[in-house]
């Protein structure tokens, strides 16, 4: 037999709320799912936007390569572009044109910059000028200053700055010594390394921060946040090129060695020497200190002469004048008692 009606109606609405329970199970499942998906493009916007920059060691491994993510930014619609290394030239030059002292145990290669300079006695400054700007050029290398100052006794000294690969330090610091005798020479080394490998991992690093403001300056989005991100854009631009700067220049000391060399001719030099007594050198020290001698006394006597004239030629006119009208005086004296005598 069939159920009478009122009971039908009555587990029908027995029913109803077990349905509805049921849609409320899955709303809440639908708005947990939601927050989690939007939790997780959270994270990755601000893992993307708040990274920093980051130091290695010199011993430390090549960082491997990122993988491509998506972040997604206030204001702007799309994925981000996968992030790329730039292939700029201030960082990505070859290390084969920087000179090393080979590499150290945990495989970074030593980077040193040599300088040397030194005091050399010549006979002759020209000649001697001439030879260390030739043994610099047959090296490799060229002159980067030169300087020639003479004093008042006339005595000349010259300091020539010569630049020479890092390879032919030694051999050109050696026969810059020969050009005379070598007074006094100093070397000196710097090792670069930490500085070289910590401005290489920062331009890197910097250069993946550029090329993910890159990819989200392409996307659409509001003025305000493109102008935002444009000015970020500049300022890691600019320390990027400000550390490929001073790459470059650590790259050219260390490839490019400085020695300065300071020429005297004899008699600029200290009499006293350590070591034996050298007659030559002395007696060639007394001829040139009485050269010198003679060449004062000569400009005194140009100097008296010339600057003194202003005094003593009018001196001497005024006692030429004061002699002839004496002279004068006793001629007139002289004739007039000649005269009172012969009237007398």
């Amino acid at each position: 037999m069939d159920a009478p009606p009122a009971a039908l109606r009555a587990a029908r609405k027995r029913r109803k709320p077990r349905k509805g329970m049921a849609a409320m199970k899955m709303t809440r499942l639908h708005i947990a799912g939601v927050l989690v998906v939007t939790l997780l493009v959270l994270i990755g916007g601000c893992s993307l936007t708040g990274r920093k920059d980051a130091v290695y060691e010199a011993d430390a491994a090549p960082p491997p390569p990122s993988a491509p993510s998506e972040a997604a930014a206030p204001g702007l619609e799309g994925p981000a572009a996968p992030r790329m290394a730039s292939d700029e030239s201030g960082a990505g030059e070859a290390d084969n044109t920087a000179t090393t002292a080979g590499p150290t145990a945990a495989g970074v290669t030593r980077r040193i910059i040599k300088t040397g300079e030194m005091t050399v006695e010549v006979e002759r400054l020209s000649d001697s000028l001439e030879k260390a700007r030739g043994i610099a050029e047959d090296a490799g290398g060229y002159v980067a200053d030169l300087n020639v100052t003479e004093d008042t006794e006339g005595r000349r000294r010259g300091t020539v700055t010569v630049r020479v690969p890092a390879d032919k330090f030694d051999a050109v610091f050696k026969a810059l010594q020969g050009i005379g005798r070598a007074i006094s020479f100093n070397e000196s080394a710097q090792d670069v390394t930490e500085e070289w490998v910590d401005l290489e991992a920062r331009i890197s690093n910097k250069k993946e921060e550029e090329a993910a403001l890159l990819a989200l300056l392409k996307r659409k989005g509001e003025l305000s946040d493109i102008l935002e991100i444009q000015r970020e854009t500049f300022r890691v631009r600019g320390e990027v090129e400000q550390l490929e700067g001073r790459l470059r220049y650590l790259k050219n000391q260390v490839s490019l060695s400085t020695i300065s060399v300071s020429l005297i001719e004899p008699g600029l030099a200290a009499v006293a020497e350590q070591g034996p007594w050298r007659v030559g050198y002395h007696l060639r020290t007394a001829w040139h200190t009485l050269l010198r001698t003679l060449e004062g006394l000569l400009y005194l006597v140009f100097y008296v002469t010339i600057v003194g004239s202003v005094i003593w030629v009018p001196v001497v006119l005024l006692v030429l004048w004061a002699r002839r009208r004496a002279r004068r005086r006793r001629a007139a004296e002289a004739a007039g008692n000649s005269r009172v005598d012969g009237n007398a």
